[in-house]
């Protein structure tokens, strides 16, 4: 069975942060997850975007999560997740399901994600996953995750990368960049309409192992 990430991507209201809560909202579940951070330089009016994942390792754990959401309504841990979203101009829920998870990251300590979020055409995502996934053998070291979004618009596609320097992420764009001249990036970009780039920091982590 294949395991899931649900992400909260909340966008914050200028000039707010709360970075203590969104610790112990992390913290206050047995699950595994972690908290990222970016500037949401594609919404003027937000300031900072957090993403909390949580980490499932089937659908039945995913839904056993789920199941304690909806117990937990009138309980402070609830109470809490309506007071961030109080503090928020926009917050959204995405399921992604893991399709190749990370490789050979053991011997870093991640403090930055790159994810790159693509969109398929019509009828050719499993051609994009199959691209990167060739792509990926060929790589060195460090391997990305492949996922796709289970919810909201179809035919995304994401490929993430843990990095432990910023000097790692900028040496992962030159790669990149020389990757989509290659015959594989050519066919790549021929079966995408569009890609997004994200760079965030990681703030907390909590039982990752």
């Amino acid at each position: 069975m294949s395991s899931f990430y649900l992400h909260v991507v909340r966008t914050f209201k200028p000039g707010l942060f709360p970075a203590s809560d969104l610790k112990t909202e992390l913290e206050s579940r047995d699950y595994p997850g972690f908290v990222t951070v970016a500037p949401n330089t594609p919404n003027p009016n937000g300031g900072f975007t957090s993403i909390g994942t949580r980490i499932f390792d089937t659908s039945d754990t995913l839904e056993k999560y789920d199941d304690e959401l909806m117990n937990d309504i009138d309980q402070n841990r609830a109470k809490l997740s309506l007071e961030l979203a109080s503090q928020c101009v926009s917050q959204k829920g995405y399921i992604f399901q893991v399709i190749e998870e990370f490789e050979n990251n053991t011997e870093i300590t991640p403090k930055y994600l790159v994810r790159v979020f693509m969109r398929a055409k019509h009828g050719r995502q499993s051609e994009v996953i199959d691209l990167l996934k060739n792509g990926r053998k060929n790589m060195d070291g460090n391997k990305p995750a492949i996922s796709v979004l289970r919810n909201g618009s179809s035919g995304i596609v994401r490929l993430t990368h843990a990095h432990d320097s910023m000097n790692s992420v900028e040496e992962s764009f030159s790669r990149a960049d020389s990757m989509m001249k290659s015959d594989l990036g050519i066919k790549l970009i021929d079966a995408t309409q569009n890609a997004y780039r994200q760079m965030s920091r990681i703030l907390f982590t909590h039982k990752m192992s």
